[in-house]
């Protein structure tokens, strides 16, 4: 009898979690039938299952790196970063992200990350001498900023639970990025040039990953 209780109740579970979409009509009637008449699970199938089984469903975090852009919106005053660059990848990323909490930072010129909704004002970009890390004079200046990202990085990381991060920054300023040799979740830095990056980024945001896990 323990066998065959254990055998209805596992059966019961799994009929009641796929809302018996794995029987016909008929079938799951007659099923039903036999567990009430037998008195088994009886109160399983009068309830919905997270009554009886207290579980958590983890929803996937992940976090987005983009680095800044050569073009920027010539708006007067303090508007979000993530409105002020306007490159290929922040157009991209505000067309296509529907993800409200997804989390986004950004590697400015500076080398410094800061948050996507961070008021910044409009800076001039030097020509196309801004592509070079030009801020820097010491390595020693490079290894305090570094330090101080790895830091802002790591609380992100350790707050949200941060399952996957997508990079899309240049390869001059992908060696400025903290290490993430310690970090266990997946890291995306796709190959390749704008075009490509661009592709895989809108892929990324479109995807359904961001779904339950």
């Amino acid at each position: 009898w323990q066998s065959s209780s254990f055998s209805f109740l596992f059966t019961g579970l799994i009929i009641q979690k796929t809302n018996y979409r794995l029987f016909k009509e008929t079938e799951k009637e007659a099923f039903r039938h036999v567990i009430m008449k037998h008195g088994f699970l009886s109160h399983f199938f009068s309830k919905p299952l997270n009554e009886h089984c207290k579980f958590t469903l983890h929803r996937m975090t992940r976090l987005l790196i983009l680095g800044s852009s050569f073009k920027r919106v010539k708006k007067e005053g303090f508007i979000p970063a993530i409105k002020r660059y306007d490159g290929v990848f922040f157009r991209v990323t505000r067309k296509r992200n529907s993800d409200t909490n997804l989390p986004i930072l950004i590697l400015t010129e500076d080398l410094e990350l800061i948050d996507s909704d961070k008021m910044i004002p409009y800076r001039n970009p030097k020509g196309e001498d801004w592509k070079k890390i030009q801020t820097l004079t010491t390595k020693n200046q490079l290894e305090i900023l570094k330090k101080r990202n790895s830091n802002i990085l790591k609380k992100i990381i350790d707050e949200k639970k941060v399952d996957e991060i997508f990079i899309a920054v240049g390869r001059k300023y992908r060696s400025t990025l903290p290490s993430l040799e310690d970090y266990n979740g997946k890291v995306i830095l796709p190959k390749g040039g704008i075009g490509p990056t661009a592709k895989n980024l809108k892929a990324w945001l479109s995807s359904s990953e961001q779904s339950l896990k």
